[in-house]
């Protein structure tokens, strides 16, 4: 069905504020081509192609909808806008001259007036600065989507009842220099004269933000809405207050209505943003940043924010390519170093995560977070003094940082030191420093410390694969049997499959994986169990890969096969599956006469490994997989000792509950051995 031209403006329109740049382009082009002269479908198509640089074919644009219609208060506020962005800053003025004479508001017209003057002096105080406070003053003017009703009636009574220039100049500067109580005097005293004027409203909403008063902000600025409603910039700060509040229903209106009135209102985007992330609207949060950077190329916080998005959609590459943007605008940005080596962390990639923190922590040396990730950082090289430094840094600035306690501990307890290690994990509420802290006491030898410390968790109800080896061993070791809360049988749970069986292994498994191990700047993480081999760092699973994506997608069809298979099962690893999960994977590989010693997962609640090339045997369980309780080998106990070896061959895959230690049998081949192990790790 053929649209008209108002169904087509309206479908325009609403592609528009969805983002669909595209697909409004097409409606506002379709309409000029049938009147050339359609004030409204100039004036949006104008906003459009600014957005996109073509200010040329904008500035056109803009000046067709004046002459097309020039009563649209909108359309001046627009052309002039975009003439200061260009800083054609004597065209601007004489527009706004031209403007006054066929009606735009006294109001408008001030405020137009100090954006031309502010922006063709130097500035004296840091915009982005006085941005960060999500508090404006300045109206951008009434840039509406649709058409305005004219108030001829009222122009007199506008200008006259309007705040006089210098009062406006006296108002900004005062609140620019943070004389907060100064500005509110006055501006009080400006409400007094002209209630209905809505600008020293804002500018008292203003303060009361800036000073802390969010309820009062609220008020004042609900009223600065009331007296101009076509007003963008009093529904942004209403929408920003309303979000100070945790109101974030209402501030996404607010903000949408801000956009609907002046799409060309990169703030507005920017905070709309914040408040569907608030909301856990990610996909819709990262459309907004994103055209908040359209419209503002230089906008570093919306940068860092969409970066911070992407991250949390697992986006990785992509979010480090924002923080680096948010960097290369503002260099001294520490959150946004910090951020990049977080997110260069999860890739894997050490060394840039190593001079992410490093360069936070020299642009504020007071960071404990920077200083508590960079310290795993260098457990990880195994530097281990160095990284105790820094997680002892850590505390120093935060006595009360139990994810630095908790490191620390975990760092003193791979070197043996468990008595020490305790300090740090007695009274943490970090989750899990509680059952690391059973894990001591069993190395201790601490029967009593170990037994009260196990009845303790399970009272809490605490469920995990550490507590589950640990209660297996402690049966070993003492002889004394407690309900496993995770696997009481955990061997019957052992699972091996061939995957070349179904699929081209090939194809879609070794040659994605060599071209890993291919990669120049792979970073590998020391393993002091792993003899003649070589560990990945990270996880391999979030590299914005598709053929890695592809196989992550058959491990975790695998894993949800396995489930099934085992649905009966009173097991607690299987009746608390974890509600939320994701899957960690890591390659390892060995050269002739290597191994891995026995150890478990502690962060794991599945294990599982695909084997990606097994060499030859020369000896019958050479380079064979082997799943035990403990991690002694050779008991001379043989009866409570329990093992399982698997025969394991290229294409295989194994999968056991992450309570079981396993290791690897040395072998002696030409060829290299190469596994990629996973974790199902709750989220």
């Amino acid at each position: 069905m053929k649209l008209s031209v108002d169904q087509a403006l309206m479908k325009g329109i609403a592609a528009h504020n969805e983002g669909k740049t595209s697909e409004a382009a097409r409606f506002y082009r379709g309409i000029l081509r049938v009147q050339p002269s359609h004030s409204d479908a100039n004036h949006n198509l104008g906003v459009l192609v600014f957005a996109q640089r073509d200010v040329g074919n904008a500035l056109s644009l803009f000046e067709n909808a004046l002459e097309a219609n020039p009563n649209i208060e909108k359309y001046w506020v627009t052309y002039i806008e975009a003439l200061v962005q260009e800083k054609e800053y004597e065209l601007a003025l004489s527009v706004l001259k031209n403007g006054k004479s066929v009606g735009v508001s006294a109001e408008t017209f001030d405020a137009l007036k100090m954006l031309i003057d502010s922006s063709s002096k130097p500035k004296k105080f840091d915009d982005l600065r006085d941005r960060k406070k999500n508090l404006s003053i300045i109206n951008r003017g009434r840039v509406s989507s649709g058409k305005k009703k004219k108030h001829k009636s009222k122009k007199k009574s506008q200008r006259d009842s309007g705040p006089l220039q210098e009062e406006i100049q006296v108002l900004v500067e005062l609140f620019a220099t943070k004389k907060f109580e100064e500005t509110e005097r006055l501006a009080r005293a400006c409400i007094k004269k002209r209630p209905y004027d809505p600008f020293p409203w804002k500018i008292l909403g203003a303060v009361f933000g800036e000073t802390g008063q969010i309820g009062d902000a609220l008020k004042v600025n609900s009223q600065a809405v009331k007296l101009a409603p076509s007003d963008a910039e009093g529904h942004y700060n209403l929408g920003l207050t309303l979000k100070m509040l945790g109101r974030l229903a209402e501030a996404e209106i607010s903000l949408r209505k801000a956009i609907e009135l002046n799409p060309l209102f990169p703030e507005a985007f920017y905070n709309l943003g914040s408040a569907l992330r608030a909301l856990k609207r990610d996909k819709e949060a990262k459309t907004a940043y994103c055209r908040a950077i359209e419209l503002k190329p230089s906008f570093f916080e919306a940068h860092f924010d969409l970066g911070n998005t992407l991250r949390e959609m697992e986006r990785l590459e992509e979010a480090e390519k924002s923080y680096l943007r948010a960097i290369g605008l503002k260099e001294d940005f520490a959150d946004a170093h910090y951020n990049f080596g977080a997110t260069a962390q999860k890739l894997g990639k050490l060394k840039e995560a190593r001079q992410g923190y490093a360069q936070a922590i020299s642009i504020r040396a007071n960071y404990p977070e920077a200083h508590n990730n960079l310290g795993t950082i260098l457990k990880e090289y195994g530097r281990f003094e160095d990284a105790k430094a820094s997680y002892m840094k850590a505390l120093e600035l935060k006595p009360d940082f139990p994810e630095a306690r908790y490191n620390l501990g975990v760092l003193l307890i791979s070197l043996g030191d468990y008595q020490e290690a305790k300090k740090f994990l007695l009274d943490n509420c970090n989750g899990n420093s509680q059952t690391l802290l059973l894990k001591c006491y069993f190395e201790l030898e601490d029967k009593a410390g170990f037994f009260n410390q196990l009845d303790f968790l399970m009272q809490r109800g605490e469920i995990n694969s550490t507590i589950g080896s640990l209660t297996a061993r402690a049966e070993i070791s003492y002889g004394i049997k407690k309900n496993n809360v995770f696997a009481k049988t955990p061997f019957h749970y052992v699972v091996k499959k061939d995957l070349s069986e179904n699929c081209d292994f090939e194809e879609i498994f070794v040659r994605p994986i060599k071209d890993v191990l291919k990669e120049e700047n792979l970073a590998f993480r020391k393993q002091d169990l792993l003899i003649k081999g070589h560990q990945t760092a990270g996880n391999l699973f979030a590299k914005n890969n598709e053929k890695i994506n592809r196989i992550e997608r058959i491990i975790l069809q695998e894993i949800e096969k396995y489930c099934v298979s085992f649905h009966n099962s009173e097991e607690g690893f299987l009746r608390k599956w974890p509600s939320e999960y994701y899957l960690k994977g890591w390659i390892i590989n060995m050269k002739s006469g290597g191994s891995l010693g026995p150890h478990m997962h502690e962060h794991g609640w599945l294990s599982g490994a695909v084997y990606i090339n097994v060499p030859e045997k020369k000896e019958t369980s050479a380079g064979n997989f082997v799943v035990c309780i403990d991690e002694i080998l050779n008991r001379e106990d043989s009866k409570s000792y329990c093992d399982q070896t698997i025969d394991v061959s290229t294409g295989d895959v194994v999968i056991f509950p992450a309570s079981l230690m396993h290791y690897t049998i040395p072998f002696a081949s030409s060829e290299d051995r190469t596994v990629l192990a996973f974790d199902v790790r709750p989220a």
